[in-house]
């Protein structure tokens, strides 16, 4: 039987690999560079596992402008996953204010649909497929928690295909995602490419960026409806990564988060394992009712965020 629908995500999307195989859900590589030579995310957890264990040094840009090689990269990904028994491809992306690929994404794919059946007749599939790029409006572990919600409605309740995009929309609103970064380097980037700003959207000043790097402390992002912010500061790794577990539990044990959180981490999956500060929230959210996926990070989100770096993703009641 064919399947309705066929989903495809960018890599930088933070979700166990293990539920999007489950449901044959498409990896597309995310383009970056690394001393002018392209680099691809290929979202491969062993891939991920290595890059990990090398060297940290080793870190790609993310994605500022796209050309012709980028463009044939995505293509040929693309080419392939259409060649599948489905009458839908349903491509999410991280937000279009925060990388190129959506942009990359939806622009091949208004070029290339005459492409795309004509691949599909090559292989014997005469119905044509339509392609539908949505915008997921969330980052790192967030972006997952969309793609697990995209999945769910469409298989377990049937929402129709159409009503998908703004389904996904009022759900991307209720997800906030807080980042513990590592170093003032990764700070400092975030700051500049993203034009970070506090929680009351006043822009950091030269001084205060001065004594954060001065003190070396380390801050906790937060990206809300489309807008990161610098939300606070701690004194260190550990404190930062347990002021985001503390308050995932106090909002969950206060009703308002839903009994899921999201969890990846810039390290490897022996990091994780023996990683406290996560063994000791999933225990503790799991005696409180509540479900949690952890994954590595990407590679893409670490090459923004630094290795090190925590993300928790969570669904406001």
């Amino acid at each position: 039987m064919a399947l309705v629908s066929a989903f495809v995500v960018d890599a930088s999307c933070d979700y166990p690999r293990s539920f999007f195989d489950q449901h044959g859900v498409k990896i597309i590589p995310v383009v970056g560079r690394y001393q002018n030579n392209i680099h691809l995310d290929m979202g491969d957890p062993k891939t991920t596992n290595t890059y990990y264990q090398g060297d940290s040094k080793l870190i790609p840009e993310p994605l500022a402008a796209f050309g012709t090689p980028e463009t044939k990269a995505v293509m040929h990904y693309l080419n392939r996953f259409v060649c599948c028994d489905s009458e839908h491809m349903i491509i999410l992306t991280p937000p279009e204010s925060h990388t190129k690929m959506h942009y990359l994404l939806r622009d091949v794919c208004f070029k290339q649909i005459d492409d795309f059946q004509i691949a599909r007749r090559r292989v014997g599939i005469n119905q044509p497929i339509r392609v539908k790029v949505i915008d997921s409006q969330c980052i790192l572990s967030g972006y997952g928690l969309v793609a697990y919600e995209a999945i769910r409605l469409t298989t377990e309740k049937a929402l129709p295909l159409e009503q998908l995009p703004l389904a996904l929309a009022q759900f991307s609103n209720r997800v906030d995602t807080y980042v513990a970064l590592d170093s003032f380097s990764a700070f400092r980037a975030v700051h500049d490419s993203n034009r970070l700003t506090r929680l009351d959207d006043l822009p950091l000043s030269w001084l205060q960026l001065q004594r954060f790097k001065l003190k070396q402390q380390k801050a906790i992002l937060t990206y809300s409806q489309r807008k990161l912010h610098h939300s606070s500061t701690e004194v260190s790794t550990d404190v930062a990564q347990e002021t985001l577990f503390s308050q995932a539990l106090v909002g969950l044990k206060q009703g308002k988060l839903k009994p899921i959180f999201n969890l990846s981490f810039a390290g490897t999956a022996a990091d994780i394992r023996t990683h406290r500060g996560i063994n000791s929230f999933i225990n503790t959210a799991r005696k409180l009712g509540a479900k949690v996926n952890v994954s590595m990070m990407s590679q893409t989100g670490m090459s923004l965020c630094g290795k090190g770096a925590l993300s928790i993703s969570v669904i406001r009641v």
